[in-house]
C-alpha cells in the first residue's frame, strides 16, 4: 500500500506505475493520471481543495491517516537542504507529517531545482 504526494515531480511516477497496486492521494493530478489504470486500486483522500496546488485537506483526512498504514510514502517536496524539508503551506506540511509517521519507509522524491 503506496501514498502518493501532491507534487509535479509524483505525477511522473504515476505516469509510469505498471505493477498492480492500492494507491492513496489527496492529489487531484494523480487521481486524474491515475484514473485509467483499472490493475490499480485507487484511494483519494479528501477534503478541501488547495487550488493552487491542487490537494485536498482536512483535520478529519489527518484523523483518517492515523488509521492507515502505508508501506511506502512518496513525497514531493518545494525545497530540500541539509536541515530538512520543505513544502509551500502548513496544510501540506502537516500532511507529510502524518502520511510519514503511518508509513514503513518515506521516500522524497524531488528535481534538483529543489535543492
Amino acid at each position: 500500500m503506496f501514498f502518493l504526494d501532491a507534487s509535479t515531480t509524483i505525477q511522473f511516477l504515476c505516469n509510469r506505475l505498471t505493477k498492480r497496486a492500492t494507491v492513496y492521494t489527496n492529489s487531484l493530478d494523480n487521481v486524474e493520471l491515475l484514473a485509467d489504470k483499472s490493475f490499480l486500486d485507487v484511494h483519494l483522500l479528501g477534503g478541501k481543495l488547495h487550488h493552487k496546488n491542487r490537494f485536498f485537506y482536512s483535520h478529519s483526512m489527518l484523523d483518517q491517516l492515523q488509521d492507515i498504514r502505508f508501506y511506502t510514502a512518496i513525497l514531493g517536496v518545494g525545497g530540500f537542504s541539509t536541515d530538512g524539508i520543505y513544502s509551500e503551506n502548513l496544510e501540506d506540511s502537516l500532511i507529510k507529517k502524518a502520511v510519514s509517521g503511518c508509513s514503513k519507509r518515506t521516500i522524497v522524491l524531488a528535481e534538483t531545482v529543489n535543492f
